[in-house]
This record gives structure tokens, C-alpha cells and sequence, in this order.
């Protein structure tokens, strides 16, 4: 089973520097979250909040979130079945 790792903090505290070592370190995928968020709203982080507001920022953030647990969850699901299949295959030889 995959464990996801999320940083939060301060606004240019260190966290997708640490994010991208630590990934590379444990052999994680890193995902910038916002840079996720400015290609699904096609715009910068900057942008959204002064034309949209720091309200919607968060509501796309915690979105993005949600989509990156679930795809984690499926994605691991599928190689939980794929592990028992080959297991089963291997059983039976």
C-alpha cells in the first residue's frame, strides 16, 4: 500500500524543496499541488487569488487534493489485483 506525504506551510517555507528530496530519497512520485492547480484553472497562483480570491484558491486546492488521494488509492488498488493475479499464476505452476 502507498503512502501519500503532504507538506503544508507558509507561503516559501522550504516545502516543495524538501518535498522533491524526500520523494527522490523514498522513491515517491512528487507532485507540485500548485502546479497542478494552475494547469486545471489556467492561470497562476498569483492570478487566482487576485482575480478569484483566496477562498476558491483553497476550494481548488483541497479539490486537487481529493483527486491525487483517489487516483493514488486506485492506482494501488491495481497493483494489489495485478500482485494477487501473477501470486495466483505462480500458485498454480
Amino acid at each position: 500500500m502507498t503512502t501519500n506525504i503532504f507538506f503544508i506551510g507558509m507561503p516559501s517555507s522550504g516545502k516543495s524543496t524538501l518535498a522533491k528530496q524526500l520523494a527522490k530519497h523514498l522513491g515517491y512520485e512528487f507532485i507540485d499541488l500548485d502546479a497542478r492547480i494552475e494547469i486545471s484553472e489556467g492561470l497562476k497562483v498569483s492570478e487566482i487569488f487576485a482575480m478569484k480570491g483566496e477562498e476558491y484558491f483553497r476550494k481548488a486546492e483541497s479539490n486537487q487534493l481529493k483527486k491525487i488521494q483517489k487516483d493514488t488509492s486506485d492506482k494501488t488498488q491495481r497493483d494489489e489485483e495485478k500482485h494477487k493475479i501473477n501470486e495466483k499464476i505462480i500458485n498454480e505452476q
